[in-house]
């Protein structure tokens, strides 16, 4: 991945805010992911996005090849390593897309305690 991609992410996280740098690193990330795979879309011409792009991508099964490899999947190793980062990467999406949710929640019932 190109690191420029990731420069606002790395000044949030010196700042400390942690949670917003997760959240620009994996909109960033799903910008490269969009490039590199040519930008896919679905059967009626809508852009991939989020988890569905993902498992468009990266999801490896015996009938297909992923459109981007995070390795050469040539041995056992490889292959499992590939698919342990596709996991990842679908944990992160999914961690935005959920807190993209989150942030639509007023302010003032997220400050309540959740556990008494």
């Amino acid at each position: 991945m190109n690191l420029p991609l990731f420069e606002s992410a790395d000044s949030l996280f010196i700042k400390g805010e942690y949670v917003n740098a997760v959240f620009e690193a994996a909109k960033s990330f799903i910008e490269a992911v969009k490039h590199q795979a040519g930008n896919p879309v679905d059967k009626n011409g809508k852009p991939l996005d989020g988890v569905v792009l993902i498992d468009n991508i990266f999801h490896r099964t015996s009938s297909k090849t992923p459109t981007l490899k995070f390795n050469a999947l040539a041995s056992l190793a490889d292959q499992n390593e590939h698919d342990g980062l596709y996991y990842v990467a679908r944990g992160m999406i999914m961690w935005r897309e959920a807190s993209r949710k989150l942030s639509e929640i007023p302010r003032a019932i997220c400050q309540k305690p959740l556990l008494r």
